[in-house]
């Protein structure tokens, strides 16, 4: 019965092992001596032969071949390839995503204040139908682009790399399914907020990649209690505004 390569390298190694112990327990020490000089330098010598086993059984028993280390490699240069593919779709991404600022943020501004103008102009007869000028949409445009530019890069390090770990191919998730959420919300007249959307994208995307251990979950808590207190804060500014401006309203 032939036994498979494995298999006879594990029994060569063990009978060789126990030739090595019997040899060095009966050996003078000079003999000793000249058998440790000449240990692995002859092929028949026990030791030497010993040493060949135990290579040969390492590398039958755990398959020392370099396959899977070449495996391994090839798929970090694929995953390496694809993230700057995605790099570069990213740029797109983010250039959608800022066309959902547009539809939904600008308007949410622009909105109240081209109400107001036009009940302030035609009264309340001409409010029914409402064109907003073209001087407002620009206005809020560039009302954002200051925005982000003073202090968008605190909103965006907290979003991009507190919440959870972010490379290009999971912003381009978080980009895209944002993206559609808000322009969707748009073309149905919802107003929505972007923030939500995309922080709803985030936690998605860092759930299904690395599970729940991956969420910075404290994180999320201030910001979702940023969001409740954001409300009546509002209100309340609104309100004292009002009763502050009211003496100068002329009836």
């Amino acid at each position: 019965r032939t036994c498979r390569p494995s298999a006879l390298a594990s029994v060569q190694l063990s009978v060789l092992r126990k030739d090595g112990k019997g040899g060095d327990g009966g050996s003078s020490p000079g003999e000793s001596g000249g058998h440790d000089g000449g240990r692995g330098s002859l092929p028949g010598s026990p030791r030497g032969g010993e040493e060949g086993g135990e290579e040969e059984a390492e590398g039958a028993l755990t398959g020392s071949d370099g396959s899977s280390d070449g495996g391994d490699r090839q798929q970090e240069e694929l995953a390496a390839a694809a993230e700057k593919i995605f790099m570069f779709l990213q740029v797109f991404t983010a250039s959608l995503k800022s066309y959902a600022h547009g539809a939904n943020d600008t308007a949410n501004a622009a909105g109240p204040y081209t109400a107001v103008q036009a009940l302030y102009i035609h009264g309340a007869a001409g409010c029914s139908h409402v064109v907003t000028p073209f001087w407002v949409l620009a206005a809020g445009g560039l009302g954002i682009v200051l925005g982000l530019a003073c202090l968008g890069h605190k909103v965006m390090q907290t979003i991009g790399t507190g919440l959870t770990s972010i490379n290009f191919s999971r912003g381009f998730c978080v980009e895209l399914g944002s993206t559609l959420a808000v322009v969707t919300a748009s073309l149905a007249g919802m107003p929505v907020s972007s923030t939500h959307c995309q922080v709803g994208s985030i936690i998605a995307v860092g759930l299904m990649e690395s599970g729940a251990g991956a969420v910075n979950w404290r994180l999320l808590g201030k910001v979702a209690v940023s969001w409740l207190v954001t409300v009546p804060a509002a209100a309340a500014a609104a309100a004292l505004l009002l009763v502050a401006t009211r003496p100068l309203i002329v009836s």
